[in-house]
């Protein structure tokens, strides 16, 4: 069970944790974090949530998760990547963006934190969570902001992230 930090708008812990679930449930602030991992080709990792998945069943999206109460940013990210694609990565190779994000919606209230990761790696190498992952694909970046841009529906992003992903086609 996921124990999470309940937390104010800015980020500040306001000594309450509980179960992730039980936030959910009481639409309470809390962390998660989303990763770009961005290859030499410049495509971006997306994962297709799979059936188990409450939320966006279905659809393709960045790879993101929860930050337990114990957790750096940094150390959920890492726990996230080896839960649902089976590979580990060093502190050093993710770097924050410049970038937060606010989601009050009822049942899904969190403080969003992006980092990128460069990496280039196998879809073959990967051994995905089934619970929460039924496929991995690398996609353009162009391809992903023209999804985005069009409001498809089989893609899970906001548009104000697409700055974001503009920024992502210029990271060498």
């Amino acid at each position: 069970m996921e124990i999470v930090k309940i937390i104010d708008e800015k980020g500040n812990y306001l000594g309450q944790t509980m179960s992730m679930d039980l936030a959910h449930q009481k639409s309470l602030l809390h962390e998660a974090v989303v990763v770009f991992i961005v290859n030499s080709q410049k495509q971006i990792l997306l994962g297709k949530r799979s059936g188990k998945e409450a939320a966006d069943q279905g659809k393709w999206g960045l790879l993101a998760g929860h930050v337990d109460q114990k957790e750096t940013k940094v150390e959920a990210i890492r726990r996230e990547l080896k839960e649902e694609i089976g590979l580990d990565f060093a502190d050093n190779e993710f770097h924050p963006l410049d970038y937060t994000e606010l989601n009050q919606e009822k049942h899904n209230a969190h403080l969003i934190y992006f980092y990128y990761l460069k990496a280039d790696f196998a879809i073959s190498d990967c051994h995905m969570q089934k619970d929460e992952l039924s496929a991995l694909k690398w996609v353009d970046i162009d391809t992903v902001i023209n999804l985005v841009k069009n409001n498809d529906a089989t893609i899970i992003t906001k548009p104000g992230r697409l700055p974001l992903f503009e920024m992502m086609k210029e990271m060498e």
